[in-house]
């Protein structure tokens, strides 16, 4: 809904308009995320904030561009940004674990 504002990023910072999905997603979603909406965590951003984890993993060139962005806006050291990756590779394998078990009962 605030489109213009993320656009407005991008223009101002050709950096942050890298599209890192066929969706479309751009760099600038992520700055807008967490400067305007509070957004503290990877997994905010890719699952609440954003579209980038809506169809599954983005892959990790895409989850490396969102965390050194995401690194650079809240100042996080190399260990927090491994740590939200670890939770957010977690998160997308959940699923295909719980259906592997669905799968062992029935």
């Amino acid at each position: 809904t605030e489109s213009h504002a993320v656009l407005q990023l991008a223009r101002k910072n050709g950096k942050l308009a890298e599209i890192l999905t066929d969706e479309g997603e751009i760099l600038a979603e992520v700055v807008y995320a967490v400067r305007q909406e509070s957004a503290f965590s990877l997994s905010d951003v890719l699952f609440r904030r954003t579209g980038l984890g809506t169809l599954g993993h983005p892959g990790n060139t895409v989850l490396e561009k969102v965390v050194a962005a995401m690194a650079e806006e809240l100042g996080w050291e190399e260990q927090k940004c491994r740590a939200e990756k670890q939770l957010v590779t977690k998160r997308f394998r959940l699923p295909e674990e719980q259906e592997a078990k669905n799968q062992s009962y029935g």
